[in-house]
């Protein structure tokens, strides 16, 4: 599993880049991560970026939905109430998103969306225009 994450609370945003090898559970491995850390703060949206690598073909709308029982009430109860854009890099890996933001749509705290181009994610967060999403190099999660 690679990714890295910041939390800016200037724009009240945690922010993932997935890259290399996503594995099975990575989703909900970097969430786990997230609300362990002491400067996330419940209420803050979440923008993950998935551009560049590819979803495992595990993941299906009935996977989502098992696992949102599993992994998903849980912490989105510490995640609390907002926004998650999730951007894919593919086609294909959008229609993977998309099945994860549907499958647990009826969970009101956390309002899910997938997308295809980050500029259309950034104005769904409310991120400003001039905003530049810069992870820094020293919270890089797992071995490439």
């Amino acid at each position: 599993m690679v990714y890295r994450y910041y939390i800016d609370p200037d724009v009240n945003t945690v922010f993932f880049h997935h890259y290399g090898i996503f594995e099975h559970e990575e989703s909900f491995t970097a969430l786990k991560a997230v609300i362990g850390d002491p400067n996330h703060k419940p209420g803050m949206n979440i923008f993950r970026d998935t551009t560049q690598t590819e979803l495992p073909a595990e993941h299906s709308y009935q996977w989502f939905k098992a696992n949102a029982i599993k992994h998903s009430k849980p912490i989105g109860v510490k995640l609390g109430y907002c926004k998650f854009a999730w951007v894919a890099g593919s086609a294909k890996d959008y229609a993977t998103a998309h099945r994860w933001a549907i499958s647990s749509r009826l969970q009101a705290r956390v309002e899910r969306a997938a997308f295809r181009h980050v500029d259309k994610a950034r104005a769904w967060i409310g991120l400003p225009d001039d905003y530049n999403i810069t992870f820094p190099e020293e919270v890089t999660i797992g071995d490439e």
